[in-house]
């Protein structure tokens, strides 16, 4: 587009995209370190209770 001369047309639609983008990359990436922080914790949990069941 900027050999075209047109890249100021397209500039600000093409920022928004990259910017929408991103914020679904963080959305996602927040959701996926919940459910390992979950995971962990369930984890944690089980062996807990298998450390003192064992007992």
């Amino acid at each position: 587009m900027r050999s075209l001369g047109k890249a100021p047309e397209y500039e600000a639609q093409i920022q928004s995209q990259m910017h929408r983008i991103v914020q679904e990359m963080e959305e996602i990436d927040k959701h996926e370190n919940a459910a390992l922080a979950q995971l962990k914790l369930k984890s944690r949990s089980d062996l807990h209770q298998n450390q003192t069941g064992a007992n």
